[in-house]
């Protein structure tokens, strides 16, 4: 039987810090301290995202409940190894804003994470970043599939929720008054 020697080509584990670097310019994320390059986003998920960050900070804004982030703020998950995910969108509640230090990660998850899944990406590859978000403390995720005009909502232990264009997406329980018709999130494409 082989045995792979103890000081084998272990990959050298990396701090979330190093994500700051100019050499890793571009869409990173980091899992366990091993650097993991995202993919860039066709023209549809992003329009996509950009529909939810822009519906999420009008309603956010108006009523002073905190802070809407995009696809470029990382959240750093867990710490030794370091753990930074990257959410298409999200919120943080006004409760929860001292966790952002200017020009660092956001130390701990956002209360609402947005994910939109690509083209080259498989639904399964999303079902466990939801399963990631909620792991760490995340208290609801969207998974919007563009390709089947859905939305899957995951709010902790309850089941997921899978909704269509005539459905209405609404944030409870982290923004209970947010409420929208699945259709816009798709308008204009």
């Amino acid at each position: 039987m082989f045995r792979m020697p103890t000081t084998a080509l272990a990959p050298r584990l990396l701090k979330a810090e190093a994500l700051l670097r100019p050499e890793y310019e571009g869409p990173h994320e980091m899992w366990d301290g091993v650097l993991v390059k995202r993919e860039w986003s066709p023209f549809d998920t992003s329009a996509i995202s950009a529909s939810a960050m822009s519906l999420l900070f009008e309603h956010v804004t108006r009523r002073k409940l905190g802070r809407v982030t995009g696809s470029r703020v990382g959240y750093v998950l867990a710490r030794g190894p370091d753990r930074v995910l990257v959410a298409d969108a999200a919120f943080i509640s006004v409760e929860r804003t001292r966790i952002i230090v200017p020009g660092k990660f956001v130390e701990g998850a956002p209360d609402l994470a947005v994910e939109v899944r690509s083209p080259p990406e498989s639904w399964i590859s999303v079902v466990q970043r939801i399963g990631i978000w909620l792991a760490h403390g995340v208290r609801l995720v969207w998974a919007i599939d563009p390709e089947q005009r859905v939305v899957v909502v995951s709010r902790g232990f309850d089941p997921p929720e899978t909704l269509t264009g005539k459905d209405t997406l609404d944030g409870a329980p982290v923004l209970p008054k947010f409420r929208i018709k699945v259709s816009r999130l798709f308008a204009g494409l």
